[in-house]
């Protein structure tokens, strides 16, 4: 093999992989941003973050030990922060509202919800997904159906 064959595929193969490493690294940071809230959060609580997970702009967390649940989400508009003991907690749903533009066609999905219902009957809704904010919907569902699970096996 002759030595412009090697700078050439060297040359080719970091212009491909630097800027993917960048976007990673850069993916990373602002995921954090979600969670440093919650960790600042349950810090005041005396709390400790077992299980976290982030996605576009919301982020779940859960504190095992005092089975406190943490939500944020942040957005261009608003930024919200709150916790919920899951003691009080009687059940947890997944909330999923669609638009039909027409009959014929399938309803499109406009917003997800993760619904805490209490034992002193109040609803609290969770925004994962709105489509007036994000056009991204596939992970979300799956993040509400996996956070429905661990909320109801934590009541």
């Amino acid at each position: 093999m002759d030595t412009s064959s090697i700078l050439w595929g060297t040359v080719t193969l970091t212009v491909c992989l630097v800027p993917l490493l960048l976007l990673g690294k850069q993916i990373k940071k602002a995921s954090r941003k979600l969670l440093i809230p919650i960790l600042e959060e349950a810090k005041n609580n005396n709390g400790v973050i077992s299980v976290h997970e982030m996605i576009s702009d919301v982020c779940f967390a859960l504190d095992e030990k005092q089975n406190t649940f943490y939500y944020y989400r942040s957005t261009k508009e608003i930024e919200e922060l709150k916790s919920f003991n899951l003691n009080e907690v009687e059940n947890c749903k997944i909330e999923i509202i669609r638009k039909s533009e027409n009959r014929k066609s399938n309803a499109a999905i406009v917003k997800v919800f993760l619904e805490l219902h209490f034992k002193t009957s109040a609803i609290k809704k969770l925004v994962i997904f709105d489509l007036q904010e994000s056009t991204q919907l596939i992970p979300e569902v799956l993040f509400a159906e996996k956070w429905n699970r661990i909320i109801n096996s934590k009541i």
